[in-house]
């Protein structure tokens, strides 16, 4: 008789929370929400803020090249002027000459060197910039994660402790499921866990985060004196 009915109050106590308590759950996961919300909104206005920044930067490298290009025809217009006077001063115009054509060389060696270099820093820095993008677009896509059908377990793990699962929405193909899993945070009785204990693809029912929650109310402190008690046996007399 005494162990039935402990039995039976460790059921009361150990039931699915009341209507008020899922209230104030959904509550907090609506302010958490908005929240979110906003942070994404704040998050759209300073990407765009980089993107506008980075653009001027392209754009000036292209006028730093384009003032080369310029400085180079002012040069080679320069010197061929310079030429010229020195070609009417010289008397060995053949030696006079090669000197030239060195020189022209040279100036051509420079140029296209510089050139280059600017073209492979263009080249670098939209690299960069595309990688950037890409990266930006998959947090985008991951801030766009969220954990729905969330469930408790019916019975306490331990003394104020409880076992959670809840399925992983708005994935996206280009996603890695598995890692969105373990980067996705939970709210659970107003403590947020970063990452799930443990993932696991279900394939029907999508993928799923499991986590150990603490500060469960109905899990209280008299469940372990109650476990012991439970599990002592009964011995009748003779």
């Amino acid at each position: 008789m005494l162990l039935l009915t402990l039995v039976g109050f460790v059921g009361f106590y150990t039931g699915q929370p009341s209507e008020s308590e899922h209230n104030h759950i959904r509550e907090r996961w609506e302010a958490e929400r908005q929240n979110h919300e906003i942070e994404v909104e704040k998050w759209h206005k300073d990407r765009d803020a980089r993107l506008a920044q980075e653009t001027g930067e392209i754009d000036r490298f292209k006028r730093e090249e384009h003032n080369l290009v310029v400085r180079k025809q002012e040069m080679i217009a320069d010197y061929t002027l310079k030429e010229e006077r020195w070609l009417q001063k010289m008397d060995s115009y053949q030696a006079k000459e090669k000197d030239i054509i060195r020189r022209q060389e040279e100036m051509e060696n420079l140029y296209h060197a510089k050139e280059q270099a600017w073209r492979q820093k263009i080249a670098s820095f939209e690299d960069e910039w595309q990688r950037m993008i890409d990266n930006e677009n998959r947090k985008r896509e991951r801030a766009r994660l969220y954990w729905d059908d969330i469930q408790g377990d019916e019975y306490c793990l331990a003394n104020g402790r409880k076992k959670y699962t809840a399925r992983l929405a708005n994935l996206t193909p280009s996603l890695d499921s598995m890692e969105a899993c373990k980067f996705t945070s939970i709210t659970l009785n107003g403590v947020t866990y970063d990452r799930p204990i443990s993932c696991e693809n279900t394939r029907s029912h999508g993928v799923r985060g499991h986590w150990i929650a603490d500060n469960e109310g109905i899990c209280a402190a008299y469940w372990e004196y109650v476990k012991i008690k439970v599990s002592v046996p009964i011995h009748h007399r003779s």
